[in-house]
Order: structure tokens, then C-alpha cells, then sequence
């Protein structure tokens, strides 16, 4: 599936390319934003961008979020950050560009929970509040479209990704006690690193200089 998937993407790519001639939106300069896509991802969270636009094209940016929300009734806080580097394709279409984009993601987050704790090798078990932290690190490979909003300034940016990263979980133990834990794939909370599929959807509002 992801094979299928990635060939899409690369035909869409080149499907681009075929149409490549001059226009006229300049992507030269700094550009900032605000992420919307952001607040209703599974990890909630506050994000904003940052970018470069130069040799008409090529831009390198930077997306930071702030994480912050409840998930099935666990709290949770953290932070992602993600820089990139983008390359626009000229096209036939006046007002709005095409780009393929290369980068790198880090999600750090703390979620607040209760821990079953068999302790002292069963003398009895024990339910505290833990903190398990799920570090995700990994390479992506996004195609989007950036278009601007008349002719103020402002502009509109959609963008789909996929990527391979790992992920680490680490739980806070306490001393005599073994933190007792799903070993289902798909909600795993062991301690440890797992091969980790990234999926990305962006979608953001901002400004260009």
C-alpha cells in the first residue's frame, strides 16, 4: 500500500514537471504563518511556520508547534519541530505554485496517566500517576500547493506527506515496582523503539514580504 502510494506521489511529481513554464508568483523572500491543520491532528497543538523563498525555486523553513491537550482523558503537553526544504516548480497556472518538500520531524510528548504496578513480584499491585514520554524522530517527503489571497500578501498553503521515523517510549517506574503494560502494536506503551510510519497533512495561513 505504501509502495502504491509513493509511486502516485512521484507521478504526480512528474505529471508537474511536464507543464513547467514562466509565471508570475514570486516565492522569493520571507514568508510566516499560522498552521490551522495543526489543531485537529491526534497530538492537538499550537503551530506556527517560517520560510525562505529564494532563486525563485527554492525555500527552507521551519514549522514549531506547541502541543497541548487531553486525550482519553490524559493530559498531555510537548512540542514539534520540523525543518524542510522545498523546491517550486514553475507551471502554467499564474497564481499559484506546485512544490515537492524534504524534511525532518521531532515530536517530543509527556502524557500524564495511571500505572498499574505490580509490585515487590506480586506481594500487590499498586496504581499511581506515571508520565510516558513518546519521542518520535523521522525523514518525510511532502507535495503541496501554495496559492496567494488576491492580492495582499497573504496566501494559503496544503500540503500531503509521508515519511519512516522511530519511536521511543519511556515510562517513569518507581523502585520495587514493574509498570505492567499492552503489548498491542497499535497501542503499545512499553519502554523501547519501534519503526514508526509518519502522515502528514498541512495546511496553513500566512504572509509573504
Amino acid at each position: 500500500m505504501i509502495k502504491r502510494i509513493l509511486l502516485a506521489f512521484i507521478f504526480l511529481s512528474f505529471s508537474v514537471l511536464s507543464y513547467s513554464q514562466e509565471d508570475n508568483y514570486d516565492i522569493n523572500g520571507l514568508s510566516v504563518g499560522f498552521v490551522p491543520s495543526a489543531l485537529f491532528n491526534i497530538w492537538t497543538g499550537y503551530q506556527m511556520e517560517a520560510g525562505y523563498g529564494f532563486k525563485d525555486h527554492f525555500e527552507i523553513g521551519i514549522n514549531v508547534a506547541y502541543i497541548n491537550g487531553k486525550r482519553q482523558n490524559k493530559p498531555y503537553q510537548g512540542y514539534r519541530i520540523r525543518p524542510s526544504i522545498k523546491y517550486y516548480f514553475l507551471n502554467e497556472f499564474e497564481d499559484h505554485r506546485f512544490y515537492i518538500e524534504a524534511g525532518y520531524l521531532q515530536r517530543v510528548i509527556d502524557v500524564r496517566l495511571i500505572g498499574r504496578f505490580n509490585m515487590f513480584e506480586g506481594v500487590f499491585f499498586q496504581e499511581i500517576e506515571i508520565v510516558r514520554n513518546r519521542t518520535v524522530k523521522g525523514g518525510f517527503a511532502m507535495f503541496g500547493i501554495k496559492k496567494p489571497i488576491g492580492s495582499s500578501g497573504f496566501f494559503y498553503d496544503f500540503g500531503i506527506g509521508l515519511g519512516l521515523g522511530e519511536i521511543t517510549i519511556l515510562n517513569e517506574h518507581i523502585p520495587n515496582g514493574e509498570l505492567e503494560s499492552n503489548e498491542n502494536f497499535f497501542v503499545n506503551d512499553s519502554d523501547g523503539s519501534l519503526p514508526f510510519p509518519i502522515l502528514l497533512v498541512h495546511a496553513s495561513i500566512g504572509y509573504n514580504f
